[in-house]
């Protein structure tokens, strides 16, 4: 049951394992999402600044630029940094998913994927993003009528 008002929605998933890409590439196909696949976080960061996803998937460990630092460089860009995050991790600990909320990270998910809550992981995040977006359209409307 897809949904044509997601196929404008770009969604970025980031992960080594290509098995993770395609379980995630073929569950958000089927929700109508165009979704976007890096195999490392500097792949992923230029992929990001190419299409500029409302929303980023991304395995916490992975060689090269962990999940960690790809989410840091996104959160710091201001061109990016209102992409909704979802870090992709078998981390279990509290600790680790304070530190992960602490670099910016929106969301997580849990290894090994519930389908289920991938899809409203997902779909809660879009909204926040464009609820972000339509707020941001507003204050810069506001701000040019002063």
């Amino acid at each position: 049951m897809s949904d044509n008002a997601n196929s404008s929605v770009k969604i970025l998933v980031i992960d080594d394992d290509r098995l993770i890409q395609i379980l995630l590439k073929q569950a958000l196909q089927s929700q109508g999402y165009e979704v976007i696949l890096a195999s490392s976080g500097i792949q992923g960061l230029e992929q990001a600044h190419k299409h500029h996803p409302a929303l980023i998937i991304s395995d916490w460990q992975m060689d090269e630029m962990d999940g960690l630092e790809l989410c840091r460089k996104i959160k710091s860009e201001p061109y990016l940094s209102s992409i909704f995050f979802i870090l992709l991790t078998s981390h279990k600990a509290v600790e680790d998913r304070v530190e992960g909320l602490d670099t910016g990270a929106d969301d997580f998910l849990s290894k090994p994927i519930d389908v289920h809550d991938l899809k409203a992981r997902v779909r809660a995040g879009i909204s926040l993003y464009q609820a972000k977006q339509e707020l941001k359209i507003t204050e810069y409307s506001s701000g040019q009528s002063c």
